[in-house]
């Protein structure tokens, strides 16, 4: 590709001399601290509202197995537009995407004010769905922008704050939004959501985004897009690097999806007295995790030669410490096992997207991360879906539970590590 950087992966001592620190970027680079910025409000409120989400559906249905589905329906509206979203971001402009999807976010979050009892389950199940949808849209579109925001020597730095935000906000978002919950209902919950993804659009419409889009066609929107959907597959799957990195979050998600479902109901077990406060906790403690991971990941895991080995190797270290966990008993210090677990599919997660990030050229990032969502996004669905069947049927109690799913992703990220011996390529084009 014209005007690429050929470089050598394995060639850790110039990656280290040309990474940049944290401080400095924000520093150096004002246009990504704004976009950061944006990132950080839209997230925070996006995860604000979820505890609200799971307590109103508990109060309606008093189901696990509703509960177990609507955070289904959540990954699978994540899941749906991807094919679509990642060609839009590839097509479109995605800076105008981004702020398009904050604004009519906002709308949806407000609607949820309208939710008034057991005769309104549908319509909350629909403005769930349609509010992940619209996450989906801005989400390939912030992915694909980022490595046209940044530096290649801040790329891996932009990555790491990106996951830690995400992973704070996912935190602190649900663990305020569960005191909230409790404190002053679930409607201050969605009036406090809607005013987030105004303020992170308005923050959007000041950045400029380079970006390289492909020419526009004389097809129909839905031919060609299926068109680009299909040649964005083709691509991933001649490209053997591209394919094994594009499941490797989606692995850590077989058992991971209904992992994260269990701990929802453990909240209500570890004695703080309110559900809602509880569930804050328990992602507080996942938050902190996928936090701390990826700033580990910069200064432990600096030869890249180990990389493709240690996504696969990370889905393990997570479920063992999901697995001691399911063994212990649930107590604040017990929870600190969850942070631990996280932080390890924070790596997988951070060191994946880099690495996507490096191989695949612009025109093609917004469908191949499109189709790295789509596969994370259903097979969480499916794996949070199914947890919900096994616990409202009673099939395994919540502890049986967490080991039977924990021991799933001990097994399946050897197998992985194992599928990223061949067929990966070591030298990259830095984009």
């Amino acid at each position: 590709m014209a005007g690429a950087i050929s470089q050598h992966s394995s060639n850790k001592h110039e990656f280290e001399e040309l990474e940049v620190g944290f401080l400095e970027l924000f520093k150096n680079n004002p246009k990504y601290t704004r976009f950061w910025l944006s990132f950080l409000i839209s997230n925070g409120g996006t995860w604000f509202n979820t505890v609200a989400v799971f307590v109103l559906i508990i109060q309606i249905t008093g189901s696990e197995l509703a509960l177990g589905g609507l955070i289904a329906l959540r990954m699978l509206a994540f899941a749906v537009p991807q094919p679509f979203t990642g060609m839009l971001a590839d097509k479109y402009n995605r800076k105008r995407i981004m702020i398009i999807a904050n604004v009519l976010s906002a709308f949806v979050a407000v609607s949820l004010l309208f939710i008034d009892g057991k005769d309104d389950l549908f319509l909350l199940y629909f403005l769930v769905f349609l509010l992940m949808a619209l996450h989906a849209l801005e989400v390939p579109a912030s992915k694909a922008a980022l490595p046209n925001i940044v530096k290649k020597n801040e790329l891996l730095t932009a990555n790491a704050i990106d996951t830690a935000t995400w992973s704070a906000m996912l935190g602190f978002g649900c663990a305020l939004g569960g005191f909230v919950t409790s404190k002053y209902g679930v409607e201050t919950a969605f009036i406090v959501d809607s005013i987030t993804f105004l303020i992170a659009a308005l923050i959007i419409s000041t950045i400029e985004i380079p970006q390289k889009k492909k020419e526009k066609s004389k097809q129909s929107i839905l031919k060609e897009g299926l068109s680009e959907i299909f040649q964005g597959w083709k691509y991933i799957i001649n490209k053997g690097d591209v394919l094994r990195l594009v499941f490797a979050k989606s692995v850590w998600t077989i058992g991971g999806g209904g992992l994260i479902f269990l701990i929802v109901l453990v909240g209500d077990e570890i004695g703080v007295g309110d559900f809602a406060v509880g569930i804050g906790i328990m992602f507080l403690a996942r938050a902190i995790g996928v936090g701390i991971g990826p700033l580990i990941s910069k200064f432990m895991f600096k030869d890249r030669k180990k990389w493709k080995y240690l996504v696969g190797l990370l889905i393990s270290v997570s479920g063992i410490f999901y697995f001691i966990f399911g063994l212990v008993e649930w107590t604040f210090f017990s929870i600190s096992l969850i942070v631990f677990s996280h932080a390890a599919s924070g790596s997988n997660w951070v060191l994946s997207n880099v690495m996507l990030q490096e191989r695949v050229p612009d025109e093609w990032r917004g469908r191949v991360f499109a189709s790295d969502l789509l596969l994370m996004a259903m097979f969480n669905s499916a794996s949070a879906f199914f947890a919900g069947i096994v616990i409202e049927n009673n099939f395994l109690d919540l502890r049986e539970a967490i080991l039977v799913f924990s021991m799933s992703q001990i097994i399946i990220g050897f197998l992985f590590a194992f599928w990223m011996r061949s067929g990966f390529e070591d030298d990259i084009n830095l984009i």
